[in-house]
C-alpha cells in the first residue's frame, strides 16, 4: 500500500481513553497524521513506573512491576503491566502525552520521568467525567485555576517539553470542546 500524500493542513489523533494506544497512533501515523496523543495517563500511574528498553518490540515500555500471586507463578505468569509504550523510531517529534494530574509535583515527576521518550505534555483539563473531577483533574482544574497555574509552572521547571492543556466549556461532556 502507497504512503498517502502529505496533506496540506495538520492532522492530529486526539487523545482518547482505551484508544490512543500504540497501535492506534502508529496506524495513524502511517496514514499521514502529524502527530499524536496517547490516552490520559494519570500522573501517579505513570510516575510508579519503570522505563523498559524492549529490544525485541523496539519500544520504550513504561511498565509497573507486580508481585505476582502463587498461582501466576506456578503458570510462570509475568503480573507486570506496561503503562505506556512508544516506538521511538516511529513517533519521534510526533508524541504528545495527555497527562491527568491534579498535583504539581507528581505532574511534575511524571514529566520528567517520560521527558526522554515524549515530544510535548498535554494536561488534560477538559474532562468533565466523574472519575477525574472527583480527583481534582480534568475540568476541575478551570475552577481551580491557581493549582492550573502550579502544574503548569511545575511541569516548565521539571522539563524542556512543550506543553499545552486540553480545555472543556461547561461540565457536560457534549459541550466540551478541544
Amino acid at each position: 500500500m502507497a504512503s498517502p500524500p502529505p496533506p496540506s493542513f495538520h492532522l492530529y489523533l486526539a487523545p482518547m481513553v482505551r484508544a490512543s494506544t500504540i497501535p492506534l497512533r502508529l496506524l495513524a501515523l502511517s496514514l499521514g497524521a502529524t502527530a499524536t496523543y496517547s490516552e490520559e495517563i494519570i500522573d501517579r500511574s505513570i510516575g510508579h513506573t519503570e522505563r523498559v528498553v524492549n529490544d525485541t518490540l523496539g519500544t520504550i515500555d513504561f511498565v509497573k512491576r507486580k508481585q505476582a500471586s502463587k498461582k501466576q507463578k506456578k503458570a510462570g505468569v509475568n503480573p507486570d503491566v506496561v503503562v505506556f509504550r512508544t516506538h521511538r523510531d516511529t513517533e519521534r517529534n510526533k508524541l504528545i502525552f495527555q497527562l491527568g494530574t491534579a498535583d504539581p509535583v507528581n505532574a511534575a515527576a511524571a514529566a520528567k520521568h517520560l521527558s526522554r521518550d515524549v515530544d510535548g505534555i498535554d494536561v488534560n483539563m477538559g474532562c468533565p467525567k466523574k472519575f477525574s473531577v472527583t480527583g481534582g483533574m480534568g475540568s476541575a482544574l478551570l475552577k481551580d485555576p491557581a493549582r492550573a497555574a502550579s502544574i503548569i509552572t511545575a511541569i516548565k521547571a521539571a522539563t524542556t517539553l512543550p506543553g499545552e492543556s486540553k480545555l472543556s466549556w461547561g461540565d457536560r461532556p457534549a459541550r466540551s470542546a478541544l
